[in-house]
């Protein structure tokens, strides 16, 4: 009984420090933001050029 007392304590305890809702609740911030843009645009450059090699690679040559 004791046991279960003191995890129930300790759960309300982390929840209560856990909960803190005076912070921010993203953690990207906005240089962590344009890096993700530049990376999501590079992939998509990226792709767009694998795409182009895949349909050159299907053209019969002359």
């Amino acid at each position: 009984m004791k046991f279960l007392l003191s995890t129930l304590l300790l759960s309300s305890v982390f929840a209560v420090v856990g909960c803190d809702s005076g912070s921010s609740s993203s953690v990207v911030v906005d240089k962590d933001a344009q890096a993700i843009a530049d990376y999501e645009a590079a992939q998509a450059q990226s792709q767009k050029e694998i795409e182009e090699a895949e349909k050159a690679a299907k053209k019969p040559a002359n």
